[in-house]
């Protein structure tokens, strides 16, 4: 029989579903783990834009040597977002 014909199709059950479901304390705890992770992964860039000044200073490195630090820091990101994003998927 094709979907067609069938009034009551698994999407529509599945949706049913959710729609009726509540929300429970698991739920809430894996969106609230999210939401603070996400936060977390950019404090670390936040923080060093914030006290570059101060780093620089004491480190007694130059602007241009402070780019590349901020730059190789952002590729690193990148890389690993790239390559072990798939491994976690």
């Amino acid at each position: 029989m094709s979907e067609a014909a069938n009034p009551a199709s698994s999407e529509s059950i599945v949706a049913d579903v959710i729609d009726r479901g509540k929300v429970s304390a698991q739920q809430l705890l894996v969106v609230g783990l999210c939401l603070f992770f996400n936060m977390l992964d950019g404090f670390d860039i936040t923080a060093m834009a914030v006290v570059a000044g101060a780093v620089s200073t004491e480190l007694q490195l130059t602007p241009d040597r402070l780019g590349w630090i901020f730059s190789f820091a952002l590729a690193g990101m990148i890389a690993g977002a790239m390559f072990l994003a798939p491994i976690s998927d």
